[in-house]
């Protein structure tokens, strides 16, 4: 298999509510409405991320997104209103994360890879 790339899909109770959420995270309004039930947002570097309308699994879905400095970014995300947590290095030395939730409890890791 030769992947070129990944979609990580969060599912959500309420999509206006969450849209308002993950634009205050990501600090811009999603990149496509494919659907009335679908938004999407991409990365440069590649990825992207979509969050649907799906009630029953709302709260059972996860993503990590790729950070170049998670304390500025929690710093960022603090003054677009959202609440945020502190950040932590792993005892392995090689990544700084931060974990949030979305409103309806989807795991969302901010992690800074350490290694150079």
């Amino acid at each position: 298999m030769a992947v070129r790339t990944a979609l990580a899909v969060v599912p959500s109770s309420d999509l206006e509510r969450s849209r308002a959420w993950w634009v205050a995270l990501l600090g811009r309004e999603p990149d496509r409405v494919p659907m009335p039930t679908d938004l999407e947002w991409s990365f440069p570097d590649g990825g992207g991320l979509q969050l649907v309308d799906d009630g029953e699994r709302a709260g059972s879905g996860g993503v990590t997104l790729g950070v170049e400095d998670v304390d500025a970014e929690l710093a960022e995300i603090a003054g677009r209103g959202l609440e945020v947590p502190d950040a932590a290095t792993v005892p392995s030395g090689q990544f700084r994360i931060a974990m949030l939730q979305d409103p309806d409890g989807n795991g969302v890791v901010l992690a800074q890879d350490l290694t150079g």
